[in-house]
């Protein structure tokens, strides 16, 4: 579900481009006259714009400030002057302002993202350390001997998990092929501010906010698609880990069964209910 959303997030993004990004020139402003707008695009002034570590989280922070002072502006403006002050449709306006609260979200996801990062690489420290005591299948696991029906319980258990990290390979694919899409998505809004600035920003201004705006989302949106995986693929190596941790204990377990002939009958039982 949530890649689903991300695919819609994107697809709105690239699809809502402006023409001068498809090799089209954008109408005149009304009038001939120069379209103001409430803030020229200064969302990322970092071209290479990524989080690497903590240190890097001040260009999102410094980053939202600016899209929290540019909402600020947006929200003081009239929606019935809105054609008339920027040359622009009350429909293209307001879908710049639902952008905009788009990329605010992208930039708080990205600081809970980088927390999460943080978390799970003291976890696998801790793995590779050697510091982590009893696992949890471990310390619930009864003192021997153990019945067919316990074990068996207990491999199920163990192809749960193996779907699991079917499903968990599949995410990460995914992932890959989410980076991709979004690497091509961004270099198309970058295009599109490199045309509009090609043929200068007079009587456009208001197009070039948008086209900042669209360029700067795409950006970090990408940046914290990269954290999710990333963090997905440390979680899919803990979870790698407790697999491990309970095929120890089935072994442990199969060591020490009792063929006790109430167990023999109630595994007898449980198959011909099926029958």
């Amino acid at each position: 579900m949530k890649k689903n959303l991300l695919f819609l997030m994107i697809l709105s993004l690239f699809l809502a481009l402006a023409p001068s990004a498809r090799g089209e020139t954008p109408a005149p402003s009304p009038g001939g006259s120069t379209v103001e707008a409430p803030m020229k695009g200064v969302f990322l002034e970092e071209n290479s714009f990524d989080i690497l570590s903590s240190a890097d989280l001040v260009l999102a922070d410094t980053a939202l400030a600016r899209a929290e002072q540019y909402a600020s502006r947006l929200q003081n403006i009239d929606g019935l002057q809105v054609e008339e002050r920027f040359g622009v449709s009350r429909d293209s306006f307001d879908s710049h302002v639902e952008r905009l609260e788009l990329f605010k979200t992208i930039l708080s996801s990205i600081n809970v993202s980088f927390a999460d990062r943080v978390r799970l690489e003291k976890e696998v420290a801790k793995l590779d350390q050697g510091l982590r005591g009893p696992s949890d299948f471990s310390k619930s696991l009864p003192a021997p001997p153990y019945t067919l029906s316990f074990a068996d319980a207990n491999k199920d258990r163990l192809e749960e998990m193996a779907k699991k990290k079917e499903s968990w390979r599949t995410q990460i694919a995914l992932g890959e092929q989410t980076l991709e899409t979004l690497l091509d998505a961004r270099r198309a809004a970058e295009k599109e501010v490199r045309l509009l600035r090609d043929k200068g920003t007079e009587g456009n201004l208001w197009l070039e906010n948008d086209a900042v705006l669209k360029r700067d989302t795409l950006r970090a949106l990408r940046v914290l698609e990269r954290l999710r995986l990333e963090n997905l693929k440390i979680e899919y190596r803990i979870f790698e880990d407790r697999e491990k941790e309970l095929a120890k204990v089935q072994q442990q377990i199969v060591r020490h069964l009792s063929f006790d002939e109430k167990d023999r009958d109630t595994q007898i039982g449980k198959y011909q209910a099926l029958m």
